[in-house]
């Protein structure tokens, strides 16, 4: 029956922002420049419901796209950061968000 196989599911097992961060993780640290292109479209969604601890790390993860060595992830980074900026705290954003933006404006790629 599928709602019990729901129910017994591994994923299940584990809060939905550890499965997330997991994802998110391996996508911003793949090989290939897409999978880190598509990382930088997800953190929006991410961001507002994980915890303290994991916000900071994901900031960070963010702003290590945003200095990736390949123009197109930091062109993602660079359009995906309004959306980003958004779900941000007041407080992170003239820290981290800005310090970032600052740091692409002076791209020349």
């Amino acid at each position: 029956m599928l709602t019990t196989d729901l129910l017994y599911s591994p994923a299940l097992a584990y809060p939905h922002y550890l499965i997330v961060k997991f994802y998110l993780q391996r996508l911003a640290a793949g090989e290939w420049f897409t999978s880190r292109v598509s990382a930088c479209g997800l953190f929006h969604i991410a961001y507002p419901s994980a915890p303290e601890m994991l916000k900071t790390e994901l900031r960070s993860i963010y702003s290590q796209l945003c200095q990736d060595d390949m123009p197109m992830v930091r062109r993602s980074a660079a359009s995906n950061l309004g959306k980003f900026a958004a779900t941000v705290e007041s407080v992170h954003l003239k820290a981290d968000i800005l310090s970032i933006f600052e740091d692409l404006t002076q791209d020349g790629n």
